[in-house]
């Protein structure tokens, strides 16, 4: 009697649960208490910076919005050796400005201090204080900022990426922040813009298209700490990768596969199908009613299948497979024969 070897498959899917917790009587939300002390991220002069204009603000950003009283009353600027800096705060968000009362003076160390007692809006205190050193000049900043890099440029940008611009020195966030725009014909892309020093980065607030020219300009409005302007306006292009290749192409199986073929084949023999591209995880149900164990490696998109069983001696067998690659597309039917021998080896 003649055997037919049937393969079953089934795409595995992966699913992922999701748990919800209702709230009880009355409907009301859940009030989260901050407990988490804030940090300082950036001083603007940096510690161990030289040659400051001795007109430039200094500049604290902190990990969260502050108690602006609280942080005036712990910040003090003092030189070597003297009192002191006298002067005027200014908050916008998490970032501090404090802008002394004359110039510095000239070829000067300051040191900069923000006390642990500084405090955020739920009350948490820094926990330490926070102090670091600057040197000025020979006098005011007055050297326009110029751009000194940028990115992304070229015809295959990502469309998930971030536009990056390192200027010659520290910008004056607010405005660096009104005069960048990045826009794809006339259009302008959303997106927020955060700094690190002397380097700005926009993140997009989606995705950008594919396939699409940008122009990222910064014009003369943005300034650097002291309040020098850009001397002229700074422009790129740059073009997004086009889509990739949609897959129509179903997976094969590759010529030299270890497939076994005539007679006298060992009844409990290994049946390894190599394919040409990954396909998806899928299981077998039977080799004609016999359970087998299979084994997929996704290295070398091999599938390999062996009887828990021993087939039925001087038979003749028919394997069909399809399956489909990680794109969806099925292959067609692919069959071939062997007929088993009188015992395994």
């Amino acid at each position: 009697m003649k055997g037919f070897l049937k393969v079953l498959f089934a795409v595995m899917v992966l699913g992922a649960l999701v748990a919800g917790c209702g709230g009880g009587g009355g409907g009301g939300g859940t009030t989260s208490l901050d407990l988490i002390r804030p940090d300082i991220t950036q001083t603007l002069p940096a510690n161990g910076d030289t040659n400051v204009g001795t007109t430039t603000p200094i500049v604290i950003t902190f990990s969260e919005p502050m108690n602006n009283p609280s942080v005036e009353s712990a910040f003090s600027l003092v030189p070597q050796g003297g009192n002191s800096i006298t002067g005027a705060f200014s908050f916008n968000g998490s970032t501090a400005t404090f802008t002394p009362s004359s110039p510095l003076a000239a070829n000067m160390t300051y040191t900069a201090t923000i006390a642990a007692s500084a405090k955020d809006t739920a009350g948490n205190s820094l926990g330490s204080d926070h102090a670091w050193t600057f040197t000025t000049g020979i006098g005011p900043d007055t050297t326009p900022p110029t751009v000194q890099s940028f990115a992304p440029t070229g015809s295959s940008v990502g469309i998930n990426s971030t536009i990056a611009i390192t200027f010659s020195e520290p910008m004056n966030t607010a405005t660096a922040s009104t005069a960048f725009t990045l826009k794809q014909g006339t259009t302008d892309i959303p997106g927020t813009l955060s700094f690190t020093g002397a380097t700005a980065v926009f993140t997009p607030t989606s995705f950008l298209d594919p396939s699409k020219t940008y122009t990222a300009t910064i014009t003369t409005a943005a300034k650097d700490l002291a309040g020098n302007g850009m001397a002229a306006p700074f422009t790129w292009d740059f073009t997004t990768a086009p889509p990739p290749a949609v897959d129509l192409e179903a997976p094969s199986v590759v010529q030299n596969s270890n497939l076994p073929t005539g007679t006298g084949v060992p009844r409990d023999t290994p049946i390894s199908i190599s394919f040409n591209e990954p396909i998806t995880p899928f299981y077998y149900g039977s080799i004609n009613g016999y359970p087998t164990k299979v084994d997929i490696d996704y290295t070398t998109n091999t599938v390999t299948m062996k009887p828990t069983t021993l087939l039925t001696a001087n038979t003749p067998y028919t394997v069909s497979i399809r399956v489909r690659d990680l794109a969806g597309n099925l292959m067609p039917l692919f069959q071939w024969q062997f007929t088993t021998g009188t015992t395994p080896p």
